[in-house]
């Protein structure tokens, strides 16, 4: 260890705050913590000998590392302005090595430089000293810290509101006095609906999981699984499978089954009981009752497709009568276009009038008295 200044002393050097990972000084630590009074700071910047600094273990800081662009960044930033926001660490027992708590990339950065330079202002960096604290606050100061100062995957951002609720939910003054989620969005800059909508994926399966974290599977659907035991989800996610995120089909299959349910069989069409074998096998051969065709044509041509296009009235085309009558396929017109194309020529007037709904006198006359 080297020469030891007051955090008064460092903070005159600061150049500028820079966009690094970890906290600016001991006041910001202390304002994102999750239990402050329980956390012990030195009271002066040490500076450690770079080799004497040791990384967390992966389990307790998971944080995926920086990509090289971000790495590279945060080493030109330390290499032109030194390190502006000192390592949070502490002393291990079994040696006279020290942990770093916030600031592992600093710490990789200042490996690189210094392995490339040899220069010694790489190898002397300024650290605060925290006391013995408990493994979970210790975590908790790294979680807070990573999700308020840096870009995280969504993997890791869920991971951390999880363990940020455990950690919370066991102290009696948040427990108590605090809604959990409020605390976690106010510690780690995210919303708390952000917050509640991750903490209602804790019910998820290891594979609905795995999909969400790869962004297959979107939040909406992902809370409705949730419902469900473990087994029905992953029965849900085979039966599905590119239909996951079909919202009526996963509604439908996350719904209660009650005793008296039944369905008709497609067989014998008679009514059976509705089992869940039975249900996943009704959506997986479910289909949309409805469906879009969108039609792209030219102008000139617009008035022969519409002619072709049966009988068109007031935006629907008549088809075939069926056993349960009529059958109409609605046409959607841009009224805009059909103007122009009818003062062009392109259409006639009839086909003007058949294929553009026509406006209700009465809705016309009051959107007229309201000048619109």
């Amino acid at each position: 260890m080297d020469e030891v200044i007051t955090l008064e002393e460092y903070d005159l050097n600061l150049l500028n705050e820079l966009k690094q990972e970890g906290i600016i000084n001991r006041d910001e630590i202390r304002k994102n913590l999750l239990s402050f009074d329980k956390l012990q700071f030195s009271k002066t910047v040490d500076r450690i000998d770079l080799y004497d600094l040791v990384e967390m273990d992966t389990t307790t800081n998971f944080f995926s590392f920086p990509d090289n662009e971000e790495f590279l960044d945060l080493v030109s930033s330390i290499e032109i302005f030194g390190i502006v926001t000192p390592l949070v660490v502490t002393k291990r027992e079994s040696d006279e090595k020290y942990t770093v708590v916030c600031g592992r990339n600093r710490l990789l950065a200042l490996r690189s430089l210094y392995a490339n330079s040899k220069d010694d202002r790489f190898r002397s960096v300024p650290c605060i000293q925290l006391g013995k604290t408990d493994p979970m606050m210790l975590q908790g100061l790294i979680i807070a810290s990573n999700l308020k100062y840096r870009k995280v995957s969504l993997e890791d951002r869920i991971k951390s509101i999880f363990i940020l609720d455990t950690i919370l939910s066991k102290n009696k003054k948040y427990r108590n006095e605090y809604n959990v989620a409020e605390v976690i969005a106010q510690k780690t800059g995210v919303t708390r609906n952000t917050v509640n909508n991750y903490l209602a994926l804790r019910g998820l399966s290891d594979t609905a999981m795995d999909l969400v974290n790869k962004g297959h599977l979107n939040l909406t659907i992902a809370r409705m699984l949730a419902r469900v035991s473990h087994e029905k989800q992953d029965d849900i996610i085979n039966t599905l499978e590119e239909n996951i995120n079909d919202f009526n089909k996963v509604r439908s299959l996350t719904s209660k089954i009650y005793p008296q349910s039944s369905m008709k069989d497609e067989k014998t069409g008679k009514m059976v009981p509705l089992t869940w074998e039975l249900h996943l096998e009704s959506a997986k051969k479910a289909v949309e009752e409805k469906t879009t065709i969108k039609i792209t044509v030219v102008a000139e041509l617009v008035g022969e497709l519409l002619e072709k296009l049966f009988q068109v009235k007031d935006g629907y085309v008549k088809l075939n009568p069926t056993k349960n009558g009529n059958k109409y396929m609605k046409i959607n017109v841009i009224d805009r276009h059909m103007r122009q194309y009818l003062n062009r020529g392109f259409i006639s007037q009839n086909i003007y009038d058949r294929a553009v709904p026509k406006k209700d006198p009465k809705g016309m006359d009051l959107l007229k008295s309201l000048g619109l």
